[in-house]
């Protein structure tokens, strides 16, 4: 649904990671859209160690993205 980068965050000075919503999905799905939304919207509402906290979510030209605490571990996709 979305591919994450890592980034540094240059206001406060940390890495965060990135959540942009695939927009190949998004254009011809709207429900995705609405799931994304979601899934920040649930992120900024938790507050458990274990779940990674929204810190801020923007649109830009035409794009989603979810800003993230950043978490150090293996690329799932690549991963035994």
């Amino acid at each position: 649904m979305g591919i994450v980068h890592r980034a540094h965050d240059t206001l406060t000075d940390r890495i965060v990671a990135i959540k942009r919503l695939r927009s190949d999905l998004a254009r011809f799905q709207p429900e995705v859209f609405e799931r994304f939304a979601r899934e920040a919207e649930a992120l900024r509402q938790l507050n458990h160690p274990n779940i990674v906290q929204a810190l801020d979510t923007f649109q830009r030209d035409g794009e989603h993205y979810i800003v993230m605490d950043y978490v150090a571990g293996d690329d799932l996709a690549t991963s035994p």
